[in-house]
């Protein structure tokens, strides 16, 4: 089994109050937990209102697919218009035999 953790920095530039950006990143994290089966929580930059970094994981049997849903995730976010990804950060974590 494969453990996969994903920290993720976002720019909202659209974003004028911490109520839009909470909307925004509420909306993200719900899409990824229905569609992709990844759990998410907004993990730093609470407090600003154009940007927030977001903390996802998620397990899979085989390191290719969980690699595969790691550029899935990263398309999907790439393909809404309401943000752009400014860096992210990723680890693998092998357990059992």
């Amino acid at each position: 089994m494969f453990v996969y953790g994903l920290y993720i920095r976002i720019s909202i530039p659209y974003s004028h109050s911490l109520k839009e950006k909470r909307m925004v990143v509420r909306s993200l994290i719900e899409r990824l937990r229905s569609r992709m089966g990844v759990y998410g929580l907004e993990v730093g930059e609470q407090d600003v209102w154009q940007s927030s970094a977001i903390g996802m994981s998620w397990t899979s049997i085989s390191s290719t697919e969980g690699k595969n849903k790691l550029q899935s995730i990263i398309d999907f976010m790439e393909d809404d218009g309401r943000f752009r990804i400014l860096e992210f950060d990723w680890k693998e974590i092998k357990l059992g035999k």
